[in-house]
C-alpha cells in the first residue's frame, strides 16, 4: 500500500521529535465491514532519531477516504473529512491550550495524537480528493483494543467509558462557559453541517417493515409495532437534526459506538478509554452520545438492569468534573438533564439505534468489499448476514424504548 509523499505529510511532527524518516509500510488496518466511513490503512514508519542516530518505528494509523462513490456521498465525505481533519488540527490544539490556561494538562486524554493531514496534494486545493489522508498514532501498540461488536461492553467497563464521554463533553462546556469567544470562533463553527443523508422513501419503507417483521417475533413487542414502524421512520433526517439547547450543549460526537471506542486493560480490569472517528460531530444534546452508547454497545445484562445507573453515572461526572474545572454547575441540574435525554431519545436515538443494528450485527465476512456498497446495505432484510444477537438487541432496545413512553 502506498501513501502519496507520506514524509511531507508528517515532516512537521518528524522535525518536532528531532527525527526523519527512513521508510515505512502500510496495510490493511481492518478488514471490509469493520469500518464503513474510510479506508483504514496500519502503517510502520522506519524513522532515525537525528541526535543519537538510532532506528526506531512509529505505529500509525492513516485514514482515507471510502472506497466507492455512494458511500463518500452517504457520508458527506467533501464535508466531513474536513471536519475531522479540523478537530485534531485546530479543535483539540485549542482545547490543550485551554486545559493549560486553567492547569489541567490532561483535558484532551480522550483524543488520539494527529501526526498529520491534508485534503490534497495540491496546498492551494480546498476540495478533498484521491490524496487527502491524515495519520493518528497507532494505539493498539500501547495496549488499547477494540470490544467485541456482537457481545458489547459488561458494566464495569461502560462506567468507564461513560465517565470518560462525560469528561470530554464537560471540557468543551468549559471552554464555553469560561472562553465563550474561544469556543465561539474555534470550536463552535467546525460542529455545523456534519452527515446530510435524507433516507430515500422506498429504502425507509423497507427499513421500517423488516424492523416491524423482526420486533413482531417476539410477544413483548407486538403491542408496540406501530410505534416502533414510527420511529424507525424518523431516520429520514436524523442526519440533519440540529436541535440544541442550553446550558447542556456541548460537542456531541453522534457515533460513539463499540468499535469507535479503544479500551486499555490492567490485570483484566478497563482502566482507560480513547474516543475516535469525529467526522460526524455537531453542537448539540449530550444525551444522545449517553443513549447511542448504552443501547449500541452495552451487553444484554447491562441494557436490561442499569441503563438508568448508567445515565446517573454519567451526569455525576459531567458535573464533578465541571466543578473541578472551576465551572458554575448550578442550572446543571438532574432533573433537566433528564429532559435532554427523553428529547434525544424521542427525536433521534431510538431510529439511530435501530437503524446501527445492521452494520453492528453484520457478520464478519458478511460484507467482502466495500467498493460495491450501496444503499441497499442499509435494511436489515438478509438475515444470512446477520449475527444471532441482533434480533435479541432489537427486541430488547424496542420494548425498553416504548415502556419509558420514548416511543
Amino acid at each position: 500500500m502506498i501513501i502519496n509523499n507520506l514524509e511531507e505529510l508528517i515532516r512537521p511532527y518528524l522535525n518536532n521529535h528531532g527525527k526523519h524518516l527512513i521508510s515505512y509500510e502500510a496495510n490493511y488496518f481492518l478488514p471490509p465491514g469493520e469500518n464503513y466511513g474510510s479506508v483504514m490503512l496500519s502503517v510502520d514508519v522506519k524513522v532515525k532519531n537525528q541526535k543519537n542516530q538510532k532506528e526506531e518505528i512509529i505505529h500509525c494509523v492513516a485514514k482515507m477516504l471510502p472506497p466507492c462513490e455512494a458511500l463518500r456521498d452517504y457520508f458527506n465525505t467533501s464535508t466531513t473529512f474536513k471536519k475531522e481533519i479540523t478537530h485534531y488540527n485546530s479543535v483539540i490544539t485549542t482545547l490543550t491550550e485551554f486545559g493549560k490556561t486553567i492547569g489541567v494538562n490532561n483535558l484532551v486524554d480522550f483524543c488520539a495524537e494527529c501526526l498529520g493531514s491534508r485534503i490534497s496534494l495540491n496546498p492551494k486545493s480546498n476540495v478533498v480528493d484521491e490524496d487527502a489522508v491524515f495519520v493518528l498514532k497507532n494505539l493498539k501498540v500501547d495496549g488499547y483494543t477494540v470490544g467485541d461488536r456482537f457481545t458489547g461492553f459488561d458494566l464495569e467497563t461502560s462506567k468507564l467509558v461513560l465517565r470518560n464521554m462525560a469528561k470530554m463533553h464537560a471540557a468543551f462546556l468549559a471552554l464555553k462557559f469560561k472562553n465563550p469567544e474561544e469556543f465561539k470562533t474555534k470550536v463552535l463553527p467546525n460542529l455545523g453541517e456534519a452527515m446530510v443523508y435524507v433516507a430515500p422513501d422506498d429504502i425507509l419503507d423497507r427499513m421500517a417493515k423488516t424492523i416491524q417483521k423482526y420486533a413482531g417475533r417476539h410477544p413483548d413487542c407486538v403491542p408496540f409495532l406501530d410505534r416502533i414502524g414510527e420511529g424507525t421512520r424518523k431516520m429520514k433526517d436524523v442526519f440533519i437534526y440540529s436541535k440544541n439547547k442550553e446550558p447542556f450543549a456541548t460537542l456531541v460526537h453522534t457515533d460513539l459506538w463499540v468499535n469507535n471506542i479503544l479500551l486499555k486493560y490492567q490485570d483484566g480490569k478497563p482502566v482507560h478509554n480513547v474516543f475516535i472517528d469525529f467526522p460526524l460531530c455537531v453542537y448539540g444534546n449530550p444525551a444522545r452520545d449517553v443513549l447511542f452508547f448504552i443501547y449500541s454497545s452495552t451487553n444484554f445484562d447491562v441494557l436490561t438492569t442499569s441503563v438508568d445507573e448508567l445515565i446517573k453515572i454519567y451526569y455525576d461526572e459531567l458535573i464533578d468534573y465541571l466543578k473541578k474545572l472551576k465551572c458554575d454547575t448550578s442550572q446543571l441540574t438532574y432533573k433537566l438533564f433528564l429532559e435532554e435525554v427523553d428529547v434525544a431519545a424521542r427525536d433521534t436515538e431510538f431510529c439511530h439505534c435501530i437503524f446501527m443494528l445492521t452494520p453492528i450485527y453484520t457478520a464478519k465476512g458478511g460484507i467482502q468489499d466495500m467498493s460495491e456498497w450501496t444503499t441497499e446495505f442499509l435494511v436489515a432484510d438478509n438475515e444470512e448476514n446477520l449475527h444471532p444477537n441482533f434480533h435479541k438487541k432489537l427486541h430488547l432496545t424496542c420494548i425498553d424504548f416504548a415502556r419509558r413512553n420514548w416511543i
